[in-house]
């Protein structure tokens, strides 16, 4: 039986009301169901403010998925917002068990260059959390976000521990989106083979890492050493830290931060450096309460110290 996904039509508003009105009914979390005016002129017009893409099984309309998209104010990435999802409780018989990962990758598919795809609410429609637990490796909660109504009775799971070797993929890719993000490459990135030296040395580590986990998937990273400042004693240095942006404005990075002081309470203070260009890295900095110093300069004495940390005098 054949499976196809397109946008809405105006023949299609029937569908869409009759199943969103069932979906706020059931799941308190959903919110009011659009009227026709609406996806008239959010979704059907030439230029369109919200998304609706129907699903079809054969002749017969069996879903939908709602959405929009949103531009992140400090990143500039763009990310899929999804409102609502119905899938049709007989769709599991039509043979359809992977309906959801087909769906969320048309959505990719549709709107190439989107960072990645999230939800607002902890506590999601019956359709929606289970297509997204299924496929969290590419598609998670914004979680414990204050703003999206999280429901206590619900909570996605955070936490914060220490890194393990089985993490070093996760944060070579970490690590490379932030050096594409501060636009210098340096000559010698992030592998394995450091990592394994300089973190996952069994007696002398140089560096620490934290890993942030929601529901036991890996959504962030802290990497950190020690540091002596004569008039404030031992600090720490926060060397790099990466969130991925649908768990970003969600309390993962002031967790893993608190997480880190707590673990060395004799720290006097927590310094890191950042690049001007890098306002993502910025702004988590002032959420911690962070400040600027602009009255310093960062030297460096390594011979390929510029070229890792960008333009020199």
């Amino acid at each position: 039986m054949s499976f196809t996904i397109r946008p809405a039509t105006e023949g299609d508003i029937p569908f869409i009301r009759k199943n969103y009105t069932d979906l706020v009914q059931d799941e308190p979390s959903v919110s009011e169901a659009p009227s026709p005016l609406d996806i008239r002129e959010k979704v059907l017009s030439s230029q369109p403010q919200e998304f609706i893409n129907v699903m079809r099984s054969g002749t017969d309309e069996i879903g939908f998925i709602h959405y929009r998209l949103e531009l992140e104010s400090d990143s500039k990435e763009e990310n899929v917002y999804i409102q609502a999802l119905y899938i049709d409780s007989l769709a599991p018989r039509m043979g359809l068990t992977s309906i959801g990962r087909t769906v969320l990758n048309y959505l990719f598919v549709q709107h190439r260059g989107i960072a990645g795809a999230f939800v607002s609410t902890m506590h999601a429609n019956k359709a929606l959390q289970s297509v997204t637990s299924r496929h969290n490796v590419d598609f998670r909660y914004n979680a414990y976000s204050q703003q999206s109504g999280g429901n206590a009775d619900n909570p996605m799971v955070l936490t914060v521990r220490s890194a393990t070797p089985a993490d070093i993929p996760f944060i070579i890719k970490g690590n490379q989106v932030i050096d594409q993000k501060s636009g210098e490459i340096p000559p010698n990135p992030l592998n394995e083979a450091r990592l394994n030296r300089d973190v996952f040395h069994p007696t002398h580590p140089r560096a620490f890492i934290l890993i942030a986990d929601v529901d036991d998937q890996p959504v962030g990273f802290i990497i950190y050493s020690f540091c002596y400042f004569s008039s404030k004693g031992e600090g720490l240095w926060l060397s790099n830290f990466y969130i991925d942006p649908f768990c970003r404005k969600s309390g993962v990075g002031k967790a893993m931060a608190n997480h880190m002081k707590s673990l060395h309470p004799e720290a006097s203070s927590v310094f890191g450096a950042v690049a001007c260009v890098n306002n993502v890295a910025r702004h988590f900095f002032r959420s911690l309460g962070g400040k600027a110093y602009t009255d310093y300069f960062i030297y460096g004495m390594e011979n390929d110290w510029g070229k890792v940390w960008g333009k020199v005098e």
